[in-house]
């Protein structure tokens, strides 16, 4: 099982704290599921609480798919800024929140 599903099984599991190292070892390691890697670690930081975190995670792969690098999926961009959306929304940036939204 690579990091991502080991991510994943830990998340499932309650793991939480694991489960962020797990991601992040996929970011690192495992070009082909970054993307996916930080998608998840983000959600999970906002689980977590950590918005500042979630916000540098969405940020991230917003600027990753918007370059367009192989690998990267305009779902993904979709996701990440709806995410980011939502997480100022957390932090209480309704201004910013309500343009990543539209």
């Amino acid at each position: 099982m690579g990091f991502l599903g080991l991510a994943d099984s830990q998340r499932g599991l309650g793991k939480l704290e694991l489960a962020v190292d797990s991601y992040s070892k996929v970011i690192e390691v495992d070009p082909m599921s970054m993307s996916q890697g930080m998608m998840k670690r983000g959600l999970l930081y906002l689980q977590l609480k950590q918005n500042e975190e979630a916000l540098i995670d969405f940020n991230k792969l917003i600027e990753m798919t918007e370059e367009e690098n192989e690998g990267f999926h305009s779902t993904s961009l979709s996701k990440a800024y709806y995410y980011k959306a939502k997480t100022l929304k957390k932090m209480n940036n309704m201004n910013d929140a309500v343009i990543y939204f539209e």
